[in-house]
């Protein structure tokens, strides 16, 4: 059964996933950017790119936990840091993270 999905089912969704997931980055990127000139303090431009990243994490299949939650106090400032080993980190720090995340971009 493993080897059906593997070679027949997962080659035949993959397009469908890709254009979908151009879509919808799209679409919400879009919207993003429209809200932004809106939105002064950004709540919503937030709460719209938590959504993206995590319906894109639930569109991959990946499961994912974040440890050390508990850790992070609301309403002190925090830098974080990734080490980028695999695409989906972004999504996993926009999505899990109980922060508001900026970008610095050096």
């Amino acid at each position: 059964m493993k080897a059906l999905f593997y070679w027949v089912i997962y080659p035949l969704t993959r397009p469908f996933f890709l254009v979908f997931l151009i879509l919808n980055t799209l679409i919400l990127g879009i919207s993003v950017i429209v809200i932004s000139l809106i939105d002064g303090r950004e709540n919503l431009v937030h709460y719209i790119g938590k959504f993206w990243s995590l319906f894109n994490l639930h569109l991959t299949g990946t499961r994912l936990a974040v440890r050390g939650k508990e850790k992070i106090e609301k309403g002190t400032p925090y830098i974080v840091m990734s080490n980028h080993q695999s695409l989906l980190d972004v999504w996993a720090l926009i999505g899990r993270m109980p922060l508001q995340i900026r970008w610095a971009i050096p």
